[in-house]
């Protein structure tokens, strides 16, 4: 089966979209003090791998929708890099820092802005008939509407997301995760209201890296976090039930292979 030649842009912009991710994902969790300088936060080493893992788990999504020769694939992933970029570009917009907006900044709002475009612009093309599930998902429902509503207290009321947040943040820094969130709410959405399991697939694995990613993360820097609190718990917890889930519904498709 080929590919359609006019659908052939779609798969050039999740490839590169894919490289910038992976590229930006290795740079927060190899080098985090190098990631604060180019990236348009100050970002301790915590911060910076679970960012990091944020991002790689969004270039996985992006790579394994590549895999099947069939536009359908491609749509989930572009909208989750839709909603990162916007997110991100609003954060920073609305967090300038005390010495307003530099040039870094600038750079990446402009790239962010480009994305979300380009990605809009490829989600208005037809690519056929959809395929609802007759009966969506309640739990992947319930993790879209949970990441969602996080997403907008971190863009929204950023003083308020470090009051609960389980270690050190900053109302900057907030903006950071406010994309990887609204993007995991908008794949788990995905998930929730789609039937093809190659069109789950790819956000599946994405959210399970997520999961397991930002728990070892977080146990590297355990020392951090102060488990007397309910926010600690709360943040193990909901990783811990994400990477569960997409484990548990990916299990299908491990057992055909």
């Amino acid at each position: 089966m080929g590919y359609p030649e006019h659908d052939t842009w779609g798969r050039r912009y999740c490839a590169v979209a894919a490289a910038a991710a992976a590229l930006t994902g290795v740079l927060c969790l190899g080098w985090p003090p190098l990631a604060s300088q180019v990236l348009p936060w100050t970002m301790p080493a915590l911060h910076a791998r679970c960012v990091g893992v944020m991002h790689l788990a969004l270039a996985l999504q992006l790579l394994v929708a590549l895999r099947p020769l069939d536009p359908h694939a491609l749509r989930m992933p572009m909208a989750a890099v839709a909603a990162w970029c916007a997110a991100s570009a609003a954060g920073v917009l609305l967090q300038p820092g005390p010495s307003g907006l530099g040039s870094t900044a600038s750079a990446w709002v402009a790239g962010w802005g480009l994305l979300a475009v380009g990605a809009t612009a490829l989600l208005r093309r037809p690519t056929g008939s959809n395929a609802p599930a007759e009966h969506p998902a309640r739990a992947w429902q319930g993790v879209a509407l949970a990441a969602t509503v996080a997403a907008l207290v971190l863009l929204a009321w950023p003083g308020l997301a470090v009051t609960v947040w389980p270690w050190k943040l900053t109302p900057a820094l907030a903006a950071a995760y406010a994309g990887p969130f609204l993007a995991s709410g908008v794949a788990a959405w995905g998930v929730a209201r789609e039937r093809r399991r190659y069109v789950q697939r790819p956000a599946q694995q994405s959210l399970a890296a997520l999961g397991v990613g930002v728990l070892l993360a977080c146990l590297l820097h355990r020392a951090l976090f102060d488990f007397e609190r309910p926010a600690t718990w709360v943040w193990f917890a909901a990783f811990a039930a994400l990477a569960a889930l997409a484990l548990h519904t990916l299990r299908p498709a491990l057992r055909h292979r």
